[in-house]
């Protein structure tokens, strides 16, 4: 029994010195790295610009550029640390030239080049602006015409959306029907919102269909590719002025970008859309639960989801906390089996307000009528909730199968933990293997929000009661030895570090039970509020 157990001890960092930051394999400096400073001057030709001592002032495809510039695909763009554009008025992106297959074009950093006395990102300045707006009311930073860029290690200020003179959307990186879009290591905040929100109504592309007035920083429209990434990102909406920002990475009708090992904290909400993965972030403290007291992003119709996607998904190895509602929504349609597991939630929700930890088919009768889904081994804390119905699991509409099973719920019993699942025609639960508790039962046997409802101990009352189900896990998925980040202070700039957790693999087939929940055996939490003061960058 000694092999099952793993620990879920908070990881160090991985971390790489300086001197090991690398462009990308496909930028070659002297052939196709070009240089771009605050100082610089788009006068330099395009060979010139190859030096850092001749750097242009604006990147082509800047709206302030003014130099000469022709397009190679794989090109890179290399930004001096610590120099601040304004993108807001004067500098955003129309990008109409792109990479190719494993050669992307590259706009992002040289950690050993910088203004100051160290590396932190160039920082790009949206000034609480509208940029390029459209005649929809749609205002676009980054407009991406083109499909294979990847944006890096870039800090991301002031964005704003507002009602009045004119009620306006913010589109941060907008895919505008390309695929293969990455937006990665990049620090999100200083959201400014108006006072009281950006409004009820609606956005359109020119479509009958719109999506609310709000800050969104990635939308993939008109595009079913789905191979774009969101990585490695801060989302921070603890400073800046008015309202929480909204932030989410999709917009119908198109498959968005694969949003993992992200941090997500104090705004509107989380991530939303077409999405079929959604992996390893940490994401908390959304709508009545970051200020009880303020602005509730429900009243906007801006929902307070943590990750909510409109089609088939998997979704797992994600830390939810302190958000109203709609931790994971998934609508299940095509007939293939897809995943919900190794999640944790808890702190959901706010009295008179309706939540559902896994709320499936939102969507309405008969959009999931084909769809399968397995839900196994997540860690849900489920507090009852007065004035409005709630429960760990809902099954809304139906669906062809559901396999439900290895859960820990804490705060409710088997029959209010899980409702709808009569909604399956093909329903697989053996309740045995999973851990129903009160949250007197759940304290008394060592699980608390101080450790994440974690196992403490080898004999805990999750340990060793559920399945071993190897044969039928998703491939690769079963034996993750690390999962999870959080946000930290490495060397004076923001970055998610990860794994927040290091764990040893589950058991093999035939090798003995698993554990119910997201957690193997004894452990620790992830942390949400890290040691600052690091020595190294975050690769």
């Amino acid at each position: 029994m000694g092999r099952v157990f793993l620990s879920t001890v908070l990881a160090s960092a991985i971390l790489l010195p300086l001197s090991a930051f690398a462009l990308p394999s496909n930028c070659t400096v002297g052939t196709n790295v070009y240089y771009i400073s605050r100082s610089g001057s788009d006068s330099s030709t395009q060979a010139q610009a190859k030096s850092k001592s001749t750097a242009w002032q604006h990147a082509p495809y800047m709206h302030s550029f003014t130099g000469t510039y022709s397009h190679t695909a794989g090109d890179c763009f290399v930004f001096r640390g610590n120099d601040t554009w304004d993108v807001g008025t004067t500098d955003y992106f129309v990008v109409s030239n792109g990479g190719s297959s494993g050669n992307a074009d590259y706009y992002g950093v040289d950690q050993t080049w910088f203004s100051g006395s160290a590396w932190n990102r160039p920082i790009l300045d949206i000034q609480s602006s509208y940029p390029n707006a459209d005649a929809y009311s749609n205002a676009t930073v980054f407009l991406m015409n083109a499909a294979y860029v990847t944006f890096d290690y870039f800090e991301i200020i002031n964005a704003a959306c507002r009602v009045t003179p004119t009620q306006t959307n913010l589109t941060e990186f907008a895919t505008s029907g390309h695929d293969y879009i990455t937006v990665s290591n990049s620090y999100f905040h200083k959201f400014n919102a108006q006072s009281g929100g950006c409004g009820s109504g609606k956005v359109t592309n020119g479509n009958a269909s719109g999506n609310n007035f709000a800050i969104w920083l990635y939308m993939s429209v008109n595009y079913d590719g789905g191979h774009g990434s969101f990585d490695h990102n801060v989302v921070d909406g603890t400073d800046g002025t008015g309202e929480k920002g909204y932030e989410t990475i999709a917009m119908d009708p198109g498959t968005a970008a694969i949003p993992s090992y992200n941090v997500i904290h104090d705004v509107c909400s989380g991530v939303a859309g077409l999405m079929n993965l959604v992996h390893d972030n940490l994401i908390y403290n959304f709508g009545y639960n970051a200020n009880p007291t303020g602005f509730d992003c429900n009243k906007t119709g801006v929902h307070a989801h943590a990750i909510r996607t409109q089609s088939d998904a998997t979704v797992y190895n994600n830390v939810v906390h302190d958000v109203n509602d709609g931790v994971i929504k998934t609508n299940p349609t095509s007939g293939t089996m897809y995943y919900i597991f190794n999640n944790v939630a808890y702190n959901i929700g706010y009295p008179g307000f309706a939540w559902y930890l896994i709320d499936l088919c939102d969507n309405g009768s008969g959009a999931c009528s084909n769809g399968k889904v397995t839900v196994w081994n997540n860690t849900l804390q489920c507090v009852q909730n007065s004035g409005a119905s709630s429960a760990c699991f809902r099954l809304e509409n139906a669906v062809n199968t559901l396999t439900l099973g290895n859960e820990h719920h804490i705060g409710l019993d088997n029959s209010g933990s899980l409702t709808g699942t009569s909604n399956a025609s093909t329903y697989n639960f053996t309740p045995a293997q999973s851990l129903f508790q009160t949250a007197a039962q759940a304290t008394s046997a060592g699980y608390t929000v101080s450790n994440q409802y974690a196992p403490t101990a080898s004999n805990s009352p999750t340990v060793g009661i559920a399945a071993n189900e190897t044969s039928s896990w998703p491939i690769g998925s079963t034996n993750d030895t690390s999962r999870g980040c959080y946000q930290g202070t490495v060397n004076g700039a923001v970055q998610v570090v990860c794994p927040g957790y290091s764990n040893n693999p589950r058991p093999g087939s035939g090798a003995g039970p698993w554990a119910a929940g997201a957690y193997e055996a004894p452990g620790s939490a992830v942390a949400v509020n890290p040691p600052t003061g690091l020595t190294a960058t975050v690769q």
